[in-house]
């Protein structure tokens, strides 16, 4: 009779487990794979050194940013791009943190100013028709106030360097790459004594007028110092954030 007993016993709890495991596999199968990570600030790996730059998405009333969604996920891979890119620091990685923060690592890095700026301004690079009228540096224009001829995208990111002119003063020079080459070297032809202007997250930064055309290197004059023309050139290397950051904190770590 206690033997019949265990058997039934045993006979319920293997149902019991069998129903478990099952129930557990199809709520695990209806669960999408997550596009980001979920984890508490991660501390450094012994021996590690760098910067560790955290950063909180600024999101219209109107999205969904949380940590599993599109824009979350676009704007960790953008980040990413940018630190690697823009930067120049191919092991820059990004967490989500369990408050929805987001955190990027920089191994071996060690300038916040640019770091900083790298990766909180949105940046978008604009080439814009104002139709040969020129515009101060630091106005702002409206986001479709003007055409936009070319894009920051469309620039070869191995080409764009900080440097000093003939004169000594900062500059910035590129090349598009692609189609765009050639067409850029079609509108200057074409535009020559009109003004083109640049600008990056709707600020002027460049409005110059045209004296040939340019079929290989441009330039970006205007910049007070280096470090200016260092950060412009990053913002020339690195694709654009899809959504606005900002700053949480920046801080250097070391294992």
């Amino acid at each position: 009779m206690i033997a019949r007993g265990w058997r039934l016993l045993a006979f319920w709890l293997s149902l019991w487990l069998a129903l478990a495991w099952g129930l557990a596999g199809c709520a695990q199968a209806s669960i999408p794979i997550p596009r980001a990570t979920l984890a508490s600030a991660p501390t450094a790996a012994s021996g590690a050194s760098g910067l560790r730059v955290i950063v909180r998405m600024n999101c219209p009333g109107n999205l969904n940013c949380g940590v599993f969604s599109t824009a979350f996920s676009q704007t960790m891979s953008a980040l990413v791009e940018r630190a690697r890119r823009g930067l120049g620091d191919v092991d820059a990685t990004a967490t989500a943190l369990s408050d929805g923060d987001i955190q990027i690592d920089l191994p071996g890095y060690a300038d916040r100013q640019l770091a900083v700026s790298a990766l909180t301004a949105q940046g978008a690079v604009r080439f814009i028709d104002t139709s040969g009228t020129p515009l101060a540096v630091g106005t702002k224009v409206a986001a479709n106030q003007y055409p936009v001829l070319f894009t920051g995208a469309q620039i070869a990111p191995s080409s764009v360097q900080a440097t000093l002119d003939q004169n000594n003063q900062p500059i910035v020079i590129f090349e598009f790459q692609g189609n765009a080459r050639t067409e850029f070297a079609t509108y200057t032809r074409d535009n020559q004594g009109s003004y083109l202007t640049i600008t990056l997250d709707n600020v002027v930064i460049e409005s110059a007028q045209i004296q040939s055309e340019i079929d290989s290197q441009g330039e970006i004059t205007g910049s007070k110092t280096m470090t200016d023309a260092e950060a412009l050139a990053v913002e020339l290397r690195s694709v654009p954030l899809p959504d606005r950051v900002s700053l949480v904190s920046a801080e250097s770590y070391s294992g």
